[in-house]
């Protein structure tokens, strides 16, 4: 089913006045990661939820979808906790309203100082990330949606870096070329937050997402916008492994592969694997896949 939005452009302080963080212990951190959609985030908040972060599954862009369909809902995080948060958003994949959406405008304008915030950023290979979008979506998208959403994540990420938030990259192909725990462990490091084995191991035993324990708190969604089955993968997962679409890749049709080369998506992503490899020093280290 085609969704339709009444999307205005300047809605972001309507937006905030739906977010309460007032239950927010005064010392507690919020970290907010950013990509396209189909990058490997919803791995990435598993694995936070694992080593007992509460992590929290789109609540910023839940709010725009239900706002689109004229319904007002409101989000505040549970309260109590010294310990930081996790925000995973996602640009994409269905209208122009999902990839020129800014969370970080957002919680800046609900109010949360910039010294309380860290930015991740997370991207994947976009001729992958394209074959996601395709295999999910393909009546419900366009590659020019997939291009804003990489743009976007981009300025999203340099703004932060003007306003002083801590910025972290991270490539979800770096699991590829990288043993997962040492990718999680520096980026831990990087982020201020102690490592734990079960971000990357032992899943299996893990609760499902949204249960008891999992620390991963699920909206209720519009069902326009659901997907069946999408998080799948990870649910069954036993640990942090890359799964690839390389196949799917070959399948792409070419006008879209010429257009997403044309429009510099490629660049933006070897700039974020750049970012990505000297932040968590990965150049330095000797064992190299």
């Amino acid at each position: 089913m085609q969704v339709k939005y009444k999307f205005v452009s300047n809605n972001i302080e309507e937006l905030a006045s739906y977010v309460s963080l007032d239950e927010l212990a005064d010392n507690s951190h919020i970290i907010l990661s950013i990509s396209p959609c189909r990058s490997g985030s919803t791995a990435m908040m598993r694995a936070f939820g694992a080593m007992g972060i509460d992590s929290y599954l789109q609540p910023l862009k839940n709010l725009l979808r239900w706002h689109s369909l004229e319904v007002r809902r409101h989000w505040h995080p549970h309260g109590g906790t010294t310990r930081p948060i996790y925000i995973k958003e996602t640009l994409g994949p269905f209208s122009q309203a999902e990839v020129q959406f800014n969370p970080l405008d957002l919680l800046l304008a609900a109010g949360i100082p910039v010294k309380k915030l860290s930015l991740l950023v997370i991207g994947r290979l976009p001729l992958e990330t394209w074959a996601s979008w395709q295999h999910w979506w393909p009546e419900r998208t366009n590659v020019e949606l997939l291009i804003k959403a990489y743009q976007q994540t981009e300025k999203i990420r340099q703004q932060a870096q003007l306003l002083g938030v801590e910025t972290s990259t991270l490539i979800y192909d770096a699991f590829r070329d990288y043993p997962s725990d040492i990718l999680i462990q520096r980026l831990c490091y990087r982020l201020n937050i102690n490592y734990y084995s079960k971000a990357v191991e032992g899943w299996q035993q893990l609760p499902r997402f949204g249960e008891k324990q999992s620390n991963i708190f699920i909206p209720q969604m519009p069902e326009a916008f659901a997907t069946r089955h999408i998080r799948h993968r990870v649910e069954e997962a036993t640990g942090l492994i890359y799964y690839s679409r390389s196949n799917e890749v070959g399948q792409l049709n070419k006008k879209d592969i010429i257009r997403i080369e044309q429009a510099g998506v490629p660049e933006i992503y070897n700039h974020w694997r750049q970012l990505c490899e000297t932040e968590l020093e990965l150049t330095e280290w000797e064992g190299t896949i």
